[in-house]
């Protein structure tokens, strides 16, 4: 808005532009006597009264000034100079006037007041605003920064979005980061780039080293010694030189080119360094984050082998069992059926006794070695697959457990083995945990393929139990061993109980759900349920409807 030539505020200049010649010196001078320094004093002088009353007497409008007063006002406060600061300091101005207001009119003197008054208060308000606008362009940065921090996937992409913010942040026309080698400290190289392919290694001397580990603000002709391309300063204003902190030496180095000269103020130095070492530390959490899980595949990919080893040695040992145990006691039961009829011939009633019961234990020993054969490696499994070695482990089941057992399964044809193995094993290990503990009289057991992966399961309407404390219970590792192989193939395990003392529906015992990617995958977090998907099925009644006649 411009002031019309009839506006106090603009006889205030005109009155006041003849006398700015000796008041303007005066006032800088009380600014020094104060404490302020050079650049404060300066920015202070281009906000006065004075100031004011030069550019209106110029025909300037007074928004012209306003601008300039908004401007100093972000200097002042990048040099931590507050608006309340700024605003008494700059009252020094009209009490240099007042004796010469004093010397006029009463009527003239009130309007010269009230002008000033007016000018003062137009000046607060902008001086304010310029404060605000600095904290939110800090407050901006250190938000970019953490949303920096959270979206980087690797430590490139860390320093590129981190050198790209504080480039924007001090408005930069370019800035490049170099971190310095871990091998040979002399070699640096270049890691990221606002203005161009982040490559290129340099050798940097002890000395220029030791002088990158203090902020510089220099002007291009004095970066030799301190820029670790001097090329790329060419042409330059200013240069800044950020150190990214180390134990003993800089762990590397941000530098910032300006098109004009640009001098670093106070505050921006501040929020440069603390925003320096925020890199550093998330550069060194995001490589322990890095490490841990490289550390995590490897154990993973560990666990995974010691399971296949497992499996090798059980099938070893049902080998080792078969051909020489069981074949052991198949030729002991020959010699004692040979022995009975010879004692049966001879008329020998208790030779003929204590033989044949010798060949019933041994017949039982013979049963039970086919049986420990088959839990240890089901032959089925590996001839026929998932399908069939389930419905022989569910007539198996069938045969020690009073209740209630029904099968439900798809067309799973052949899976990975790893897939056939782990899915077996749960199984299995739910049928034996349920004939001990659950005290059940009905079980469901379902097994289909859907959406690319095999899903599994198993409820039963017993006891239940309190799965937290399972899962934590010293040396036992049965739901957490269940966990594990699922976790090993990228799948997912849910399980739900009654936790005994809890109110429930009669005959909602415990549900165990899993899910087995069929194809290779990356594996993802594990996602354990302990409480929902709960089952709804009655006392000694199934929901789950029988598919396979052979199972029930």
């Amino acid at each position: 808005m411009a002031v019309q030539k009839n506006d106090p505020v603009t006889s205030l200049a005109k009155w006041l532009q003849r006398e700015s010649a000796r008041f303007d010196p005066l006032f800088e001078r009380i600014l020094r006597r104060n404490g302020y320094d050079p650049l404060s004093v300066a920015s202070l002088s281009r906000m006065s009264i004075g100031a004011a009353a030069g550019m209106l007497a110029a025909a300037r409008p007074l928004e012209d000034f306003l601008e300039q007063v908004e401007y100093n006002g972000r200097r002042l406060a990048k040099l931590q100079i507050s608006p309340d600061r700024a605003a008494a300091a700059l009252l020094e101005y009209h009490r240099l006037i007042a004796p010469l207001l004093r010397s006029l009119a009463p009527s003239a003197a009130a309007r010269m007041r009230a002008s000033a008054d007016q000018l003062h208060f137009r000046t607060c308000i902008v001086l304010n605003e310029a404060a605000y606008q600095v904290r939110e362009a800090e407050a901006q940065a250190l938000l970019d920064l953490s949303r920096d921090e959270l979206a980087a996937r690797n430590a490139r992409d860390l320093l590129e979005r981190f050198v790209t913010t504080l480039a924007r942040y001090c408005r930069a026309g370019a800035a490049r980061l170099y971190l310095a080698g871990a091998d040979d400290p002399g070699g640096w190289v270049l890691r990221a780039a606002t203005d161009g392919p982040a490559h290129g290694s340099f050798q940097v001397s002890a000395a220029r080293a030791e002088r990158l580990s203090a902020f510089l603000d220099v002007s291009p002709a004095d970066a030799e010694e301190c820029v670790i391309e001097p090329d790329w300063v060419d042409g330059a204003g200013s240069v800044w030189s950020l150190p990214l902190p180390g134990a003993t030496a800089p762990r590397g180095v941000a530098q910032f080119r300006f098109s004009k000269v640009y001098g670093s103020l106070p505050r921006e130095r501040e929020l440069l360094k603390a925003a320096a070492e925020r890199c550093v530390l998330s550069l060194d959490k995001l490589r322990l984050t890095e490490n841990l899980a490289q550390s995590e595949d490897r154990v993973r990919r560990l666990a995974r082998r010691m399971i296949q080893v497992e499996e090798a040695e059980r099938r070893r040992i049902s080998r080792d069992l078969h051909d020489e145990a069981g074949q052991s006691l198949l030729c002991i039961r020959l010699r004692l059926e040979i022995l009975e009829a010879a004692a049966e011939a001879g008329r020998d009633p208790g030779l003929r006794a204590g033989i044949a019961e010798t060949r019933q234990l041994t017949e039982r020993a013979i049963l039970e070695t086919r049986r420990l054969i088959a839990a240890l490696s089901p032959s089925l499994l590996s001839q026929m697959g998932l399908e069939a070695a389930l419905r022989q482990l569910v007539q198996r089941f069938r045969d020690v457990f009073p209740g209630r057992v029904r099968l439900r399964s798809g067309h799973l044809g052949r899976l990975r083995q790893e897939v056939e193995i782990t899915v077996y094993r749960i199984v299995q290990e739910c049928c034996n945990n349920i004939a001990r503990h659950s005290q059940a009289t009905a079980v469901n057991l379902s097994v289909e393929l859907a959406d690319e992966s095999v899903r599994v399961i198993v409820e039963d309407n017993g006891v239940g139990f309190d799965t937290n404390e399972a899962f934590h219970r010293a040396g036992s590792f049965g739901l957490a061993g269940m966990r594990e192989r699922v976790m090993l193939l990228g799948g997912q395990f849910s399980i739900d109980s009654r936790r005994p003392g809890t109110r429930r529906k009669a005959g909602q015992g415990t549900t165990l759900r899993i899910s087995v990617p069929v194809a290779e995958v990356c594996v993802p977090p594990l996602t354990i349920l302990t409480e929902g998907h709960r089952s709804n099925m009655p006392e000694g009644k199934s929901h789950v409807e029988d598919s396979n006649c052979a199972c029930g």
